[in-house]
């Protein structure tokens, strides 16, 4: 059986050729089709000369993804960083009514929740999970226990720090992003139908005021 390799796979065609070649007591019925000197001409591009070892050890001189250690203890810091960034700093969620005193007392009280937090269980568990990560390390790129201050900024150590502080604020930022809209949206929900209201407005149950025609949104 003669065997051609001219087609669209032709990459599988190639190991095909190479298997066949290399072991061709186990199929001598197996005759492989010449390849045209066009379709070699074709297959073949010219790459001008790069230094790729240098770039590499370049690369990896400067990256500090480089230990699975950082890489662990990097996205433990991104876990932590996705749970700030998914809470909110107000109580959007009230299923009833309450005074004007009680709404305010119950939002200073998730904000100094959150603050809580912030301050206290959020540095404490980075701080825990990024040195359980990187204690095993020892000396190096990322020794924890450097008390160089020369040292440590030309570290990697230095670098992966200013991540973690990076990752830290983009959490914050969306943390009060995400609040700010999420309070902006119930208080629209709320007042919608008494935001055009006339200055000369009577109150059309003036017996009764618990009796509102002005249902909100939601």
């Amino acid at each position: 059986a003669v065997v051609s390799t001219q087609s669209g796979h032709y990459g599988r065609g190639i190991t095909f050729d190479k298997v066949v070649s290399s072991l061709p007591g186990q199929f001598p019925f197996v005759k492989l089709a010449p390849v045209p000197e066009i379709c070699k001409s074709a297959a073949r591009i010219d790459i001008p000369e790069y230094p790729f070892w240098k770039q590499f050890d370049s690369f990896i001189f400067n990256s500090f993804l480089t230990r699975p250690e950082a890489i662990a203890a990097l996205g433990n810091v991104r876990d932590e960083c996705n749970k700030v960034s998914s809470k909110d700093l107000f109580v959007v969620n009230i299923t009833k009514s309450m005074k004007l005193e009680e709404f305010e007392q119950t939002q200073n009280q998730s904000c100094m929740q959150v603050q809580s937090y912030l301050k206290d269980t959020w540095l404490t568990v980075l701080c825990t999970k990024v040195t359980s990560s990187l204690r095993e390390v020892g000396k190096g790129w990322f020794n924890i226990s450097q008390d160089k201050w020369e040292v440590y900024e030309i570290s990697k150590l230095r670098k992966f720090m200013e991540l973690v502080k990076f990752a830290m604020q983009d959490s914050l930022r969306y943390l009060v992003e995400n609040s700010l809209y999420n309070f902006h949206r119930i208080i629209k929900e709320t007042t919608v139908s008494v935001m055009e209201l006339e200055e000369d407005m009577e109150w059309p149950h003036s017996e009764n005021l618990a009796i509102s025609p002005y249902a909100p949104a939601k």
